[in-house]
C-alpha cells in the first residue's frame, strides 16, 4: 500500500516540496524550510538569468531561439512547483484516500490488481527520468568538449561578470548544471505525479469491474458498495483535474511553443552533436505532453466501459432492487471522465494528436502501442 507513488513522492521530497512525514522536530522542520528556500532561490535566479538574457543580449531570431527553450521550461518547472505546493494538502489528501475505503483493496485479487499499476507507475517515472536525464547529459558533456576554449556554456544566459577564465567558468557551468539538473527534476517528479495519479484512477476502475463481476450474496448491499465506489472514483477525478489544471494548461502552451522552436534550430543546425541534441529535447517535450494526454485519454476509455462491465458481470441473476443499483451506475458511466486544460481543451490522444503530429507523425502510434501493452 505504501509503495504508491513512492519513486515520484522520493524526487519531491528531494527537490524541497514535501518534508519527511518522520521530520517532526523544529530543527528539522527549520532545516527542511532552509534547503527547500535554497533550491527556490536557485530556480529563481536561472529564471532571472534567462529572461535578462533576452532583454540585453538577443539580437537574432536564432538568438531567441537558443534561449527561449530553455526559459519555457524554467518558467514551467517554477508554475508545476508552485502548483503542487499551492495543492499540496488537497494532493496528499488523494493520495492518502488510495489507503482507506472504498479504494482500498479488500482482497487478494484487489490487491493484484493495485500491485501491477502500482509497479507500472514505478517503471513510467523511472524510465521518464533516465530518459531525460540521459538528454541533458548529453548536452553537459558535449559542451565541454566542443566549446571549452571558446568558454561557451551549455546555455545562453545572462551572467553579471566575465568568465572567460577557466575558474570562473567552471563555477558558472557547475551553476547551470545545478540549476538545470533542478529544473529538470521537478518536470519529472511533477509529470510523474499527475500521470501516476491518473494510473490509479485507472486501477480504481479496473478493482470496481472485480467488484461488479463478483457481486456477493448479500446482492444488494454489494451493489450498493459498488455503486458507491464508482461515485466516489468521479468525485477523486475531478478533485485531481481541479488540483493540476493550471499544470494542464501551461504544459499544453509550453509544449507548443518549444517544439516549434527546437524545429526552427534544427532547420539551422547542422548534422552533428547540436542537432541530435535538439532531436532528443523536442522528444523529452512531446513525452512530457503525451503522459498527460495518454493516461487521461486511457482513464476517459475506461469510465465508459463501465456499462460493459455491468454487462459482463452476473447481473441477470440479481434481484430488482440490485439491479436498480447497476442501472444507476449504468446511467453514470455514459459521462465520461475528462481532464481538462483551462475547461477548454481536454486532455487526450486527439489533443496530442493536434499539437504533434505535424510535427512528429509516428511518435505517438509507437509510443502509444507499447504503453497499450503494458497498461492492458
Amino acid at each position: 500500500m505504501t509503495t504508491t507513488l513512492r519513486t515520484t513522492l522520493l524526487i519531491l521530497t528531494s527537490l524541497g516540496c514535501l518534508r519527511p512525514c518522520t521530520w517532526t522536530s523544529s530543527l528539522k522542520k527549520y532545516l527542511y524550510s532552509v534547503y527547500s528556500a535554497i533550491i527556490t532561490s536557485l530556480l529563481l535566479s536561472a529564471l532571472l538569468s534567462h529572461t535578462l538574457d533576452i532583454v540585453f543580449n538577443v539580437q537574432t531570431q536564432e538568438d531567441l531561439s537558443d534561449n527561449i527553450i530553455i526559459t519555457v521550461s524554467v518558467v514551467g518547472c517554477i508554475c508545476k512547483m508552485y502548483t503542487f505546493l499551492a495543492n499540496r494538502n488537497n494532493i496528499m489528501i488523494l493520495i492518502r484516500a488510495l489507503r482507506r475505503k472504498p479504494f482500498m483493496p479488500v482482497n487478494e485479487e484487489e490487491m493484484n490488481i493495485k500491485m501491477r499499476f502500482d509497479k507500472i507507475i514505478e517503471e513510467n517515472a523511472i524510465q521518464f527520468m533516465w530518459l531525460v536525464q540521459a538528454t541533458m547529459m548529453l548536452v553537459w558533456v558535449s559542451t565541454p568538449v566542443m566549446e571549452a576554449k571558446n568558454r561557451k556554456l551549455p546555455f545562453r544566459a545572462w551572467i553579471p561578470y566575465n568568465y572567460s577564465s577557466a575558474t570562473l567558468y567552471m563555477v558558472t557551468y557547475l551553476y547551470q548544471y545545478v540549476t538545470l539538473t533542478l529544473d529538470t527534476m521537478m518536470h519529472i517528479g511533477c509529470d510523474s505525479l499527475f500521470s501516476g495519479l491518473l494510473i490509479c484512477v485507472y486501477c480504481q476502475l479496473e478493482i470496481l469491474k472485480h467488484r461488479l463481476q463478483n457481486i456477493k450474496n448479500d446482492q444488494n448491499r454489494s451493489a450498493n458498495i459498488c455503486a458507491f465506489h464508482h461515485h466516489q472514483i468521479y468525485i477523486y477525478a475531478s478533485k485531481l483535474s481541479r488540483s493540476f489544471r493550471i499544470m494542464l494548461c501551461y504544459q499544453l502552451v509550453a509544449t507548443v511553443s518549444m517544439v516549434c522552436f527546437s524545429i526552427f534550430q534544427l532547420t539551422q543546425a547542422r548534422l552533428n552533436g547540436k542537432a541530435v541534441e535538439h532531436v532528443m529535447f523536442m522528444i523529452c517535450v512531446l513525452i512530457q505532453l503525451f503522459y498527460y494526454c495518454w493516461y487521461g485519454n486511457e482513464v476517459r476509455r475506461k469510465s465508459l466501459e463501465v456499462p460493459d462491465m455491468i454487462f459482463e458481470s452476473n447481473w441477470m441473476n440479481l434481484d430488482n432492487e440490485s439491479k436498480k443499483v447497476l442501472l444507476v451506475i449504468m446511467l453514470r458511466g455514459t459521462f465520461p471522465m475528462e481532464f481538462k486544460s483551462a475547461h477548454i481543451m481536454s486532455v487526450n490522444l486527439e489533443s496530442f494528436m493536434a499539437v504533434c503530429i505535424n510535427y512528429y507523425p509516428h511518435f505517438s502510434l509507437f509510443y502509444g502501442q507499447m504503453l497499450a501493452c503494458r497498461v492492458r
